[in-house]
């Protein structure tokens, strides 16, 4: 259920950044793509890492589980912090994003 609401929550965002209604700065986008891209990664890392599937080798699932750690790399985690402390000032600051 929560892959379909994501499903339909990019689509709608795709919609409104076509209709110039809203920018790839915007809050909404940057949340929007932090959460999906966190989403899918650790998906794929995770249900790989336990769950085996007959007919695929163990070399199809290291590489199924480094894409999503790949896109776990992908995600603009000093932009997703700047929209957070909007919203919660007293986030603590994390070095090692931050620098």
């Amino acid at each position: 259920m929560f892959f379909i609401f994501l499903r339909g929550m990019l689509i709608l965002q795709g919609v409104l950044i076509l209709f110039k209604k809203q920018t790839r700065d915007s809050n909404l986008y940057v949340i929007l793509d932090a959460t999906s891209k966190i989403s899918v990664g650790a998906f794929l890392y995770l249900f790989f890492l336990f769950h085996t599937i007959d007919g695929l080798e163990y070399g199809d699932t290291l590489v199924l589980q480094f894409a999503g750690i790949l896109i776990l790399l992908d995600v603009n985690y000093k932009e997703l912090l700047r929209v957070l402390r909007l919203y919660y000032p007293k986030l603590p600051k994390i070095s090692l994003v931050e620098g």
